[in-house]
């Protein structure tokens, strides 16, 4: 008799992990398998964004009270393409051309070349950096024609500006980018 009940246990025990797994199994099979190229995209969307935050350094005077060095705001215009379909990229590209001066087909090479892979497949990024110095005429446009633009944004930065930089910058120092030059004098 108390074999029968240690068989009756152990079907207890295997039913009640069958019921526990297969939800877990076709939880599973729907994540990967049913909805799997959606899930893939929606990842593609919320990666993880680094963003660089400059902050604002203060003015440098000299004894005499003449200014060595200062913050002046610049202006990037940034596209989220994940605001707007791929049916619209040229349209939109063509308004911020038109609204910066700036040659359509360069501008439109510049974005293809950031959002497509190698298989000409368009990704999705939170911030592309189209152009990265936009004069206050320029920003001013585009801010004013802000709804013809989804996905487009001006961001405010702060660049160092040196009204002496060619004589006094070993005293103050400089600081920019590492170049291509400057890589390759090494």
């Amino acid at each position: 008799m108390q074999e029968i009940s240690k068989n009756n246990k152990s079907y207890l025990y295997l039913l009640l992990i069958i019921v526990f797994f297969i939800p877990i199994v076709l939880k599973i099979i729907d994540f990967q398998i049913v909805n799997g190229a959606s899930n893939l995209r929606l990842s593609e969307i919320s990666g993880i964004n680094n963003k660089t935050l400059d902050a604002q350094r203060g003015r440098i005077f000299d004894r005499n009270g003449i200014l060595l060095a200062y913050d002046e705001p610049s202006y990037k215009l940034i596209i989220d393409n994940s605001q707007f379909g791929q049916s619209l990229e040229k349209e939109i590209i063509s308004k911020i051309a038109l609204f910066t001066n700036n040659p359509e087909t360069e501008l439109f090479d510049s974005y293809i070349t950031k959002t497509r892979d190698k298989d000409n497949n368009r990704l999705l990024y939170k911030d592309i950096t189209l152009l990265n110095s936009i004069d206050r005429d320029e920003v001013l446009s585009i801010i004013s024609n802000q709804k013809e633009l989804p996905g487009v944004i001006v961001e405010t930065n702060f660049r160092r500006k040196y009204p002496y930089s060619d004589l006094l910058a070993h005293v103050i120092g400089y600081t920019s980018e590492v170049s291509q030059n400057d890589l390759s004098s090494d």
